[in-house]
């Protein structure tokens, strides 16, 4: 299991580190508008390693319609996940619970 913060998975050293380890899954906090670099990135991990890529995004303040998070993985028998992310907003701040 490994943890990538936002670009690390896409972009720099990080990103290169995870190509060579393969972990089972995935996590990738992140705060970004639209998640294009992080799906892109999530594609080759599963397809060579068989990683479990589970991005949690968070909206960004003063931002509407960003794209939440995704689960990239292929349903098969022996790899399946029922993971969700949901968010609670607070009104008094913008930090979410991702739970």
């Amino acid at each position: 299991m490994a943890m990538a913060i936002c670009k690390d998975l896409f972009d720099g050293k990080p990103a290169a580190a995870l190509s060579l380890l393969s972990p089972d899954w995935l996590l990738v906090p992140s705060m970004s508008e639209k998640l294009g670099p992080q799906k892109a990135a999530a594609k080759p991990l599963h397809d060579t390693g068989g990683t479990v890529v589970a991005v949690a995004n968070q909206e960004m303040p003063g931002i509407k319609g960003y794209e939440p998070g995704f689960v990239h993985h292929e349903k098969c028998e022996d790899c399946t996940t029922d993971i969700a992310f949901v968010t609670v907003a607070r009104k008094d701040n913008y930090l979410r619970r991702i739970k």
